[in-house]
């Protein structure tokens, strides 16, 4: 390669990618989202960082614009950047909840709404942690059916 090579040295499987399996940098602080304008395919708020919370889709948007910022500086174009979003907030009621909400809370509507909201800023990924829901495995299993058949169908 361009800083070192080796000899005799097998590494498989290969990746499938091309040129390689995508780069996704993950945090949220103005070091990594330069890292991540200037060198990944991916960013990956985690959005557990008290210093630079992504927990509503206003704090989520302020973070896709300091992206699109830096990217603008390196020659890129922010779309080209995927934006992987993961959080563990599910709760499906049965009535829309109230004011002050949180995203992903409420009746299907308005979680179809936030994930819809999401997408339209430009997250093309969405991860649901449920096993920071509960440990039990048939709740688990049941928020992800819930999930899958009363919110995914309206989105």
């Amino acid at each position: 390669g361009k800083y070192i090579s080796f000899d005799d040295i097998s590494f498989l499987p290969k990746p499938v990618q091309k040129p390689h399996p995508p780069i996704w940098v993950g945090g949220e602080s103005r070091p990594a989202l330069r890292r991540t304008a200037e060198l990944a395919d991916g960013w990956y708020p985690l959005g557990s960082n008290p210093t630079f919370p992504m927990g509503t889709p206003e704090q989520l948007k302020a973070g896709l614009d300091r992206l699109a910022q830096y990217a603008k500086r390196f020659g890129r174009d922010p779309s080209e950047i995927e934006t992987i979003y993961r959080t563990h907030q599910f709760e499906l009621t049965k009535t829309p909840a109230g004011a002050g909400r949180l995203p992903f809370v409420g009746d299907a509507e308005q979680i179809a709404g936030d994930i819809r909201r999401y997408q339209d800023m430009g997250v093309s990924t969405m991860i649901w942690d449920f096993l920071r829901q509960t440990e039990d495995l048939d709740r688990m299993l049941g928020l992800m059916e819930d999930f899958a058949t009363k919110v995914w169908p309206k989105v």
